[in-house]
């Protein structure tokens, strides 16, 4: 039931911000720094992705996203055969944000959606493994208007808290509206 659930979820909240994105909409880009961290081992993976973002703002205070990222590159976790390499592969995600104009350039929010993280495993001796799953993703961001269409974002946000494992990072990125 729960992997029938999880990705219906996800689908609905992705319908929910689809009908969002007639109101006002921007699409945007960006580079994403995440660390993927796993409570059996005592190393942090340093990944990149690259993010592509669709959304649209329903009035000053809520708006609707969703994103597509892809992993750029892997990293090793641990020593000796031991050595893994995590490759961050895709994220997929659809959010609601909330936020506060505060003055015609500055405008903080905050972020809650719903992830699908897909991840790669690779050791020499142990083989290779994949992990695919969908959890709840929260963070806190702020976009600098640059002028009257185009704005800069950075944002820290985490996407993914299941397992054992946690996926979290910081962004930038700059969006145009449409």
């Amino acid at each position: 039931m729960k992997s029938i659930l999880t990705p219906s979820t996800l689908l609905l909240a992705m319908l929910a911000s689809s009908t969002v994105l007639a109101a006002d909409p921007y699409v945007g880009g960006g580079v994403l720094f995440v660390e993927v961290s796993n409570s059996d081992i005592n190393d942090d993976a340093s990944l990149m992705g690259i993010t592509g973002r669709l959304g649209s703002a329903v009035n000053e205070n809520i708006a609707g996203e969703v994103r597509v990222t892809l992993g750029i590159g892997d990293d090793s976790i641990g020593s000796g055969i031991f050595e893994t390499d995590v490759e961050l592969n895709s994220m997929i995600g659809a959010y609601l944000k909330a936020g506060v104009p505060m003055g015609p350039s500055f405008y903080p929010y905050a972020v809650l959606g719903f992830t699908r993280t897909e991840r790669e495993y690779s050791n020499p001796v142990f083989g290779n493994d994949s992990d695919s799953d969908t959890d709840v993703s929260y963070g806190l961001g702020v976009d600098l208007s640059l002028d009257r269409k185009m704005s800069l974002n950075v944002e820290y946000m985490n996407y993914y808290d299941k397992d054992g494992t946690e996926i979290s990072g910081f962004s930038i990125g700059i969006a145009s509206k449409i």
